[in-house]
């Protein structure tokens, strides 16, 4: 029976142009931050700059780790003393779109995110305790109790207090957030406080400013090697001769700062 419902989804996806092949692992990467990873048993410390893999085990000190996960993202900061794991993260290719798979597990601390919209047939996925958060495109921020808040966008959390029963299905919308109940069952959704809408934004701010440092970074070369203007000199200045003053200039292997040079005063140095 499973067999044949495989086949009736996969011939259903095939007759709306998506053709599905076997899913390829990506990797993560570090925008900002070092976290210690354990991936097949070995433990590792990853800096901004590299990969963490599916299957991963991340867990951060006192500062937080901004992952940038492409088309299966595509911003996730894993927050100061924290610790998730990264059960799914991968990409299938077809014919009209590709489609990708997330799938986060917040055992310790929080993660917030933010995710761009995503096609019907991927599937971005946060568990924690009893709760699992699903979305197509907010910015959210997920703790180890199952809490779950949602700065924008929205979200399905469905909640199971009790493990090995169906759970309920709960709506999350923009500054909402849902509150789960532990055993004694249920769960709530209420407003989100004006203070914590305040710390999302700037938190959310900064991941993106991380990720555009990364893809913009830009460093300054040394003053001694910021002019390059070659010009000759023609003689004296005449009064219709356009003003031109280079500025000074610092020279790794002279002290100081030489003075300026122009046309109508050529002697530099007392030369």
């Amino acid at each position: 029976m499973k067999q044949l419902s495989r086949l009736v989804t996969a011939a259903a996806m095939v007759s709306a142009g998506v053709v599905l092949t076997q899913a390829e692992a990506i990797s993560a990467k570090v925008q900002k931050g070092t976290a210690e990873v354990t991936v097949k048993g070995e433990t590792f410390a990853v800096r901004e700059g590299g990969l963490v893999e599916e299957g991963a085990i991340i867990r951060t000190a006192s500062a937080p780790v901004d992952l940038y996960l492409g088309a299966n993202g595509p911003l996730l900061q894993v927050s100061p003393e924290s610790e998730v794991v990264i059960t799914a993260l991968n990409r299938e290719k077809g014919v009209a779109e590709t489609i990708a798979n997330t799938e986060i597990q917040v055992t310790k601390g929080s993660v917030i995110g933010l995710t761009t919209k995503v096609n019907a047939a991927s599937k971005y996925q946060v568990k924690a305790g009893s709760t699992t958060m699903s979305i197509r495109g907010a910015k959210f921020l997920v703790s180890d109790t199952g809490r779950v808040a949602i700065k924008e966008g929205a979200a399905t959390v469905l909640y199971a207090a009790v493990a090995g029963t169906a759970g309920t299905k709960f709506n999350v919308n923009d500054r909402f957030v849902f509150e789960p109940q532990g055993n004694a069952g249920g769960g709530s959704v209420t407003a989100m406080s004006a203070d914590e809408e305040a710390a999302m934004t700037d938190r959310l701010d900064s991941l993106v400013d991380s990720l555009r440092a990364s893809f913009a970074r830009y460093v300054p070369s040394p003053q001694w090697l910021s002019i390059q203007r070659p010009f000759e000199y023609l003689g004296a200045a005449s009064a219709t001769d356009p003003a031109f003053i280079t500025p000074g200039v610092t020279i790794p292997t002279t002290p100081g700062i030489l003075p300026p040079f122009s046309p109508a005063s050529p002697a530099v140095n007392g030369e």
